[in-house]
């Protein structure tokens, strides 16, 4: 019942903010993306003061969260993690005076109204430790805080996620990539009415990194070349401008991103897409003939050059249609190319 209200709410929510940005859709009558259009709930006034007056309650509780010496990771739109036990008590002590939590008093008088209890803090999992790397990436070692978003964990236990993400961030790149299509989704509704076919499920290869994401600004301690990074949390604080977190973020993207030449070709600079689960086999077999660690029990000596790779690859009747060159070949060399748990099995029997 607590699920089935809270979608009841999210959906009227939804319907409060409708129509107000230029997002489209596909339309079928038409054949074209139109924008999406308002309905009777839709009311700029009501969606901008639900925004702006949770986020306000937040920024109060964080300000007061450091005034408690208290610490804080990962804010999202309607919570966070801190250190700081039983917060919601130790704020309205604070000062014993309302005037230090007047947004956080507020929001629990509107609590009180709406579900007869006042109670405006809830706490969804505790435990000592916390793995972070970006603002929607967080683990917790003694809890069951997991926030992998991009990173599909299905298969995974919390112990061996947390031995996964350990190893990852601790290695010079700090990047990974899994012998299986990391990023599944179903057909789109525009390419299914324009090519036709049926609702199939399509797969991309996709690299994760695990860099800081440059949305705030990183404080550097005054013993920051002596620090030991595995174990310390560094405080951050807010960008000057939304100029200056675009030109931060620019530059340390610059040494991932693709330049484009006359020679570039499209498919060079897009995301490979697999629509035959024996396309996706073939290209993790080479990947994992070529990783730093060769996988599938291969020993990375089995083939003299890349020809025989190839021909080796076209002797499976199946697989003559694929396109393999020698080029294409040599750009997966050296990749860091790990299993994930289920898959190891269902390639072996691909191959």
């Amino acid at each position: 019942m607590n699920l089935l209200y809270k979608e009841i709410g999210n959906s009227i929510y939804g319907n409060v903010v409708r129509g107000m940005a230029d997002k489209r859709k596909f339309d079928i009558k038409t054949g074209s993306n139109l924008r999406i259009d308002s309905t009777e709930l839709s009311n700029p006034i009501l969606a901008s003061r639900t925004t702006g007056f949770i986020r306000s309650v937040i920024g109060e509780c964080l300000h007061n969260i450091d005034k408690l010496g208290g610490k804080v990771v990962s804010v999202t739109t309607d919570g966070f993690i801190t250190d700081v036990k039983d917060l919601e008590n130790k704020l309205l002590n604070l000062n014993s005076s309302v005037r230090s939590i007047p947004l956080f008093s507020k929001y629990r008088e509107i609590r009180e109204t709406l579900s007869g209890s006042s109670t405006a803090l809830e706490v969804k999992h505790s435990g000592k430790g916390i793995i972070t790397w970006t603002t929607r990436g967080q683990l917790g070692i003694e809890s069951k805080i997991k926030a992998t978003t991009g990173f599909q964990s299905f298969g995974y236990t919390q112990d061996e996620l947390i031995a996964f993400f350990k190893n990852i961030l601790s290695s010079k790149d700090k990047y990974f990539e899994l012998a299986a299509p990391t990023q599944s989704t179903l057909r789109g509704a525009n390419e299914i009415y324009k090519k036709g076919g049926h609702v199939t499920m399509t797969y991309k290869d996709q690299i994760f990194r695990l860099l800081y994401d440059n949305r705030r600004e990183i404080i550097e301690p005054l013993n920051f070349k002596s620090l030991d990074f595995s174990n310390c949390i560094i405080d951050s604080m807010p960008l000057y401008s939304i100029e200056e977190c675009k030109k931060i973020r620019f530059i340390s993207k610059i040494q991932r991103t693709s330049v484009y030449n006359k020679n570039t070709t499209k498919s060079g600079l897009s995301k490979t897409v697999y629509k035959h689960y024996l396309d996706l086999a073939v290209k993790n077999f080479i990947k994992g003939y070529l990783n730093i660690e060769p996988l599938f029990g291969l020993q990375g000596n089995e083939f003299k050059n890349y020809k025989e790779m190839i021909d080796f690859i076209l002797t499976y009747e199946p697989a003559k249609h694929i396109r393999i060159s020698s080029q294409s070949i040599s750009n997966l060399k050296h990749r860091k190319l790990i299993f994930k748990p289920g898959i190891k099995g269902c390639f072996a029997r691909k191959l």
